[in-house]
This record gives structure tokens, sequence and C-alpha cells, in this order.
């Protein structure tokens, strides 16, 4: 089963809503303008020209929400499952600024990538980590849902996020990190986003 998961990737779980407006609605969200993740305060028309890749994309939530509530300029989801790119294609009909490919994680094109995000599963964390750290520019970002992810370093921010008990995406924590130099791996920020680890009052989002 391991072995299974490293070659393809990660079981299907949406991602609660509660974390999708945590990553990308209002003043407070992780990847909004104002946010202190970029390396540069960025304006909503930069934002706007910013692309974002979800590496196990599901049905496509993220896309969406990157789009439609991030105001991102265009967003890829790759996904394995051809159900789910079906239903998440059809879900975009009318939005060209999102696009999902029936394509391994493992493959996906991030060297371009101003934002990736991923919910993945500990057992393919090790590798994906490499993968991050070899491939993605400057200043890109990653958050990860859950989980940490090997290779990047100690998370920059850390945001704990409360969902319903009944939600498949248990109450968990959003990781953040960004890259700061070419060669250096994924390293940390002056300031933090929504709290830090060690931190007694974290900030935490309910649903």
């Amino acid at each position: 089963f391991a072995s299974a998961l490293l070659r393809r990737g990660a079981p299907f779980v949406p991602t609660a809503s509660a974390k999708l407006r945590s990553i990308f609605e209002g003043q407070g969200a992780i990847l909004g303008p104002s946010s202190p993740v970029w390396r540069h305060a960025r304006t909503e028309k930069q934002v706007k020209a910013m692309h974002l890749v979800d590496l196990g994309s599901g049905e496509g939530s993220i896309v969406r929400a990157a789009t439609r509530l991030g105001s991102f300029g265009s967003a890829t989801g790759y996904e394995i499952n051809p159900a789910l790119i079906a239903l998440a294609r059809l879900r975009s009909l009318g939005h060209p600024a999102e696009s999902h490919r029936l394509q391994s994680l493992w493959t996906a094109d991030i060297s371009r990538a101003d934002v990736v995000v991923v919910y993945g599963f500990p057992p393919i964390m090790e590798r994906l980590g490499r993968k991050l750290r070899a491939e993605l520019p400057v200043g890109a970002v990653v958050v990860s849902n859950a989980y940490e992810i090997p290779h990047l370093g100690p998370p920059a921010a850390v945001r704990p996020v409360r969902t319903p008990f009944w939600s498949p995406d248990a109450t968990s924590a959003l990781f953040v990190w960004t890259r700061v130099k070419a060669g250096e791996g994924i390293g940390d920020w002056p300031r933090q986003v929504g709290g830090s680890p060690g931190e007694g009052g974290r900030e935490q989002q309910k649903e």
C-alpha cells in the first residue's frame, strides 16, 4: 500500500470550506494580497497575474477557490482519478482560468508556480519535499493541509483551522513555507501568519 502511494499519490479527501476561506478569503487570508507570506507586498493586480498549482486536486475545489475567492489569474490542478477530473472540469465550465490535468503530481511542472497547495498523506511527504525543493522557483509559496513536509525546513507559519466533527477533512493546521533563495531550500520568514509552532494562543478559524 505504501509503495503504491509513493508511486501515485494520496487518497482523495475534499478540503473543508473553512480551510478554503482561511487560505483565500478576506483580509486575513494566507494568500491574500496583504499577507506577509509574500517576499514583497502584492497588489490585487499582481495577484491576478499569479499562477497556483494544486497537487492531487481531486474535484478541483482549491483550483476554483484560487480564481474565484483568491483572484489568482490562473490555477491548475493535477489529479490521476479520471472521474474526479471529469467532475472538476464540469464545475469549471465557463472559467477558462481554471484547468484540470489528468496527470500524476510527480510529473507536474511546478517550475513556474507562484503557489503550490497540497493535501498529501505521510507516506508521500518525504518524496514530495524533495520535488518541491528541487523544482520550485525563488519566491514560491507552499501551503500544506494537515501535514508538514520534510526537506523544507521548519514551517514559517502554522494556522490551525477547526472543522465540524463530521468533516472528512478533520480539524488540523495549514503549514506554510516560502522559497527565499535559489539552492537553499525553502526557508523561514521574519513574520508569522496566524500563529507559529509552539505558541500557546494560536488563532483558530471555525467552519
